[in-house]
C-alpha cells in the first residue's frame, strides 16, 4: 500500500486491513523490532535476523548464524542486538551489512528479553533469572539485578527504572532502579505467566497465560489501573502506540486493539494464521510474526482514501 498520494483517517469499529508479507523466515519468528526503513525479525530454525524492507517486504539482509534459537531482539540506530538459546550470549549486529559487530559474556541461561538505552542493554531469561545490565560499546558485564524469581520473558525500560515479568514464584511486573539494579516496586499478582510488556509515560501494560487480559499498571506505584477483556489465548506479544495497546498471541490469531484510557476493545485485525510470538507497530502500520505462517505480516491501521 503506497504511503504517497493518500489520505488517512483513523480506524476505529472495523478490521484492520492486510497489506503486504515478507518472505518465509523459516522458522517460528520470536524477536521482532523495526526503524524507520526496515523490520528485523529473528527465531528458531533459521536462527539469523533477517532485515526486510517496509514498503515491500522485501528480504535484503541476513546475519550470521547466532549458534541456536533467537528468541529476543533490541535495537538502536546502527545495531540490532539478539538474544537466545545455545549460544546464551547477546551478539551485536551492525545494520548496514548485518555483520557480527561484538558479543557479551555467556549470560548463563537462554536469553528470553532483552531491552536497550544509550549505553547499555539489559537481557534476562532462564537459569540466571536477573537482569544483567552490558556496556554497548564493549558488550562487557557491568552489574546484574537481585533474582527475579523465575525465568524472565520480557524487559521494558524508561529513563530510571527496568521493568520485568515472567514466570514461577513471581508472576509480577517487578521494577528495578538502573543505576544499581536494585529492586524498587512490583505490581500485583497477575495469577499466571506474563510473556508481554509494553509501556507509555505513565503506564506498564503487562499480557500472559491464565486470564489473558492487559493489566495496566500505574508506575509511580505499580498498582492496578485498568484490565482489558479476555484476549481469548494467551497473550505473546504487546506494543501500543498514543491511544491503543495491541495484543497478539494464541487461538484467537489476531492482533487486537484496545484503547488505553479504560482498556476497552476496539477493533481486530484478520487472522495472522498462527500464534502470533512478535509486533512492533508505526504510525499507520503494525508487523506481526510468529508460528505456522512464519512471515512479517504488515497491517494497516488507518483506512485510506484518494487525496484531492
Amino acid at each position: 500500500m503506497p504511503d504517497s498520494g493518500i489520505k488517512w483517517r483513523e480506524l476505529l469499529g472495523e478490521l484492520f486491513s492486510f497489506c503486504e508479507m515478507s518472505p518465509d523466515y523459516g522458522g517460528i519468528i520470536r524477536g521482532l523490532v523495526q526503524d524507520d526503513i526496515y523490520v528485523y525479525a529473528a527465531g528458531t530454525a533459521t536462527q539469523t535476523v533477517r532485515k526486510y524492507r517496509k514498503s515491500d517486504m522485501a528480504l535484503v539482509g541476513e546475519s550470521p548464524d547466532y549458534g541456536g534459537s533467537i528468541y529476543a531482539l533490541t535495537q538502536d540506530a546502527t545495531h540490532v542486538y539478539a538474544g537466545g538459546v545455545t549460544t546464551q550470549t547477546v551478539r551485536k549486529y551492525l545494520k548496514s551489512t548485518m555483520a557480527l559487530d561484538g558479543e557479551s559474556p555467556d549470560y548463563g541461561g537462554t536469553i528470553y528479553a532483552l531491552t536497550q538505552d544509550d549505553d547499555y542493554i539489559y537481557a534476562g531469561g532462564s537459569t540466571t533469572i536477573k537482569i544483567r545490565k552490558y556496556l554497548k560499546s564493549n558488550m562487557t558485564y557491568d552489574i546484574e539485578s537481585p533474582s527475579y524469581g523465575g525465568t524472565i520473558y520480557a524487559l521494558i525500560q524508561d529513563a530510571t527504572h527496568v521493568y520485568a515479568v515472567g514466570a514461577v514464584s513471581q508472576q509480577k511486573v517487578r521494577k528495578y532502579l538502573k543505576s544499581t539494579m536494585a529492586l524498587d516496586g512490583e505490581g500485583p499478582d497477575y495469577t499466571s505467566t506474563i510473556y508481554a510488556l509494553t509501556q507509555d509515560a505513565n503506564y506498564v501494560y503487562a499480557a500472559g497465560a491464565g486470564a489473558h487480559t492487559i493489566q495496566k499498571y500505574l508506575k509511580s506505584n505499580m498498582t492496578l489501573a485498568e484490565e482489558s477483556p479476555d484476549y481469548g489465548g494467551i497473550v505473546y506479544a504487546l506494543t501500543q502506540d498514543a491511544n491503543y495497546v495491541y495484543a497478539g498471541g494464541a487461538v484467537t490469531y489476531t492482533i487486537r486493539k484496545y484503547q488505553k484510557s479504560d482498556m476497552s476493545f476496539v477493533s481486530e485485525s484478520p487472522s495472522y494464521g498462527g500464534d502470533i510470538r512478535g509486533l512492533t507497530q508505526e504510525t499507520n502500520y503494525v508487523y506481526a510474526g510468529g508460528a505456522t505462517i512464519q512471515t512479517v505480516r504488515k497491517y494497516a491501521l488507518r483506512v485510506v482514501t484518494p487525496s484531492g
